[in-house]
């Protein structure tokens, strides 16, 4: 389903016929689509918007199978089908609501994937400890950047009890960027999250 409703932008200038019923179809499903609770579980999302689509075209199963040879009373295995075929036209009826779907996907698509780490070497500047201890350090490249401590971290020296003695002292890094939202600014932004720090010795 998740690709379905991606390749309806990409694919709907192919799709010049026009059906009156498929129309109200797709205005149905959109209307029903509409209404769904807003979730973060987008995979239920896609199984009430199939449902959706299931309902609306009930009503034109003859019309279905004799233009597009969908068979309602398959629809295990002919449900992927139905889904191309409405979603194109959905997407000139609600193509913003199927635009968000789209980018929700694409969001889900991306936390799914692993973090890459990477690695930082520098000196401490300052340390900050409001919700959480944040060190600041400027490194080799001249660059100033910020690390988070949020999670259990790998390290050379006691830091639960000893990170304050790190300040102004040369430290190696290893960290992800996630994107956490926050709220003092109100929207995503990325996060440097601290998985290893051990202090450099030279």
């Amino acid at each position: 389903m998740k690709k379905i409703i991606t390749l309806a932008f990409s694919m709907l200038m192919f799709n010049s016929y026009s059906q009156d019923y498929m129309d109200k179809i797709a205005q149905q499903s959109c209307d029903c689509m509409n209404k769904l609770s807003d979730t973060t579980n987008l995979e239920k999302m896609y199984m009430e918007l199939g449902i959706c689509m299931i309902n609306a075209s009930e009503p034109y199963k003859k019309q279905l199978k004799k233009d597009h040879n969908i068979d309602l009373n398959n629809i295990e295995n002919e449900g992927e089908a139905l889904g191309k075929v409405v979603g194109f036209r959905m997407a000139t009826v609600c193509p913003d609501a199927l635009l968000k779907l789209s980018k929700m996907s694409e969001k889900e698509e991306n936390k799914e994937k692993p973090s890459e780490t990477a690695t930082s070497i520098g000196k401490i500047t300052k340390i900050d400890k409001e919700v959480f201890v944040m060190f600041s350090v400027f490194d080799n490249s001249g660059k100033s950047m910020k690390f988070y401590w949020l999670t259990a971290v790998d390290s050379n020296i006691d830091l639960a009890n000893n990170y304050k003695t790190l300040l102004e002292t040369d430290v190696k890094i290893t960290y992800i960027t996630k994107e956490i939202f926050d709220p003092k600014i109100g929207e995503y932004r990325n996060f440097n999250i601290i998985q290893k720090i051990d202090k450099v010795s030279h």
